[in-house]
């Protein structure tokens, strides 16, 4: 395929700093494929300079042993600090911070990090109920969404500061997510934005960066509904909202990835590496039998603690360091 070649061209170029012992391990292989394997393992070490907390070679042989087929890939990403930048702003705290938002809006914003623990307040009480349980997994996404329509946030407070975003730190994007793109629009591979953001600062953000979304490609978030004057006067889905665990169930309804039988999974957060649970199951008549998936982790702190290093590398097989750095 067209991927292969580009990654075995790449190797060529690695193949300079590979021991020779390796080399020599990868062309006495008859059949190819330990050599193809350590092409990419070549391929991955070599783009990630700082090197590697974690390369699990094991998994990494497992996926491209059966993700050689297109048809057979799906791509699923997270949004926040993923795709956008490491220094950007998450969608949710931008409103909360930006001038470009009233203040009345960002003070309201504001109050939701603190409602999640306020299980008394008449608002979380609505949307809780009598549940007596620890953990609400929905409910900030529920409060914000929640102050979003009652105090008229505009799709205009949303441009400007996206806008003003743009104006502080350049590109709002990780660097080469539009090659990213091509390639799966050039292969026919799905790929999913699966985020708990909000839409519009998504959508923005990839049009004040000149990012063109291929039709291979959707986008999994809270939505937000404006009316014809440009005020919010909904956010869906509902029931669940796209939270961390919400927006599982709209990866559930993407039918078509029912036939993908390797994933490749991608996020920053240690949860991001798990969301293959909300796919669609594979068909009774696939020959595979579960599903193959291959998890790679951005890092973005700059000096992470043990224990983070710890946390994120249980839950990605590919951890490269300086993860705030890397690019796609």
């Amino acid at each position: 395929s067209d991927l292969r070649i580009q990654i075995c061209a790449k190797k060529r170029m690695a193949d300079a700093a590979l021991p020779s012992r390796k080399r020599a391990q990868g062309a006495a292989n008859e059949d190819g494929k330990d050599s193809d394997t350590l092409c990419l393992h070549s391929v991955l070490v070599n783009a990630c300079p700082k090197g590697m907390f974690k390369l699990d070679t094991t998994k990494l042989q497992s996926f491209q042993a059966k993700s050689w087929q297109a048809s057979s890939l799906a791509v699923v990403v997270d949004y926040d600090l993923t795709v956008s930048a490491a220094h950007c702003s998450e969608g949710h705290h931008l409103l909360r911070d930006s001038p470009a938002v009233p203040s009345h809006l960002r003070t309201n914003f504001a109050r939701c990090w603190d409602l999640i623990s306020c299980l008394d307040d008449p608002l979380v009480r609505e949307f809780i109920g009598n549940d007596p349980g620890s953990r609400h997994p929905h409910l900030f996404w529920q409060c914000y969404n929640h102050m979003m329509v009652k105090h008229q946030l505009t799709a205009q407070h949303v441009k400007d500061a996206v806008q003003g975003e743009k104006q502080r730190i350049g590109h709002l994007l990780r660097p080469g997510f539009q090659e990213l793109l091509d390639l799966c629009e050039a292969q026919g591979v799905p790929l999913v934005i699966l985020s708990a953001g909000l839409d519009l600062v998504i959508t923005e953000a990839l049009r004040q960066d000149q990012i063109r979304l291929p039709s291979v490609c959707e986008v999994l978030t809270n939505r937000i509904i404006f009316d014809d004057t440009g005020r919010c006067v909904d956010v869906e889905p509902k029931d669940p909202p796209a939270s961390r665990a919400g927006k599982l169930h709209l990866l559930s309804q993407l039918s078509h990835l029912s036939r993908c039988s390797c994933v490749l999974l991608v996020g920053d957060k240690p949860v991001d590496g798990s969301v293959d649970r909300g796919l669609p199951a594979l068909p009774a008549d696939s020959p595979e039998c579960q599903r193959t998936t291959l998890s790679f982790g951005f890092l973005n702190a700059a000096a992470p603690t043990k224990e983070e290093v710890a946390e994120y590398s249980q839950a990605f097989d590919i951890l490269p360091e300086a993860g705030g750095v890397c690019t796609w």
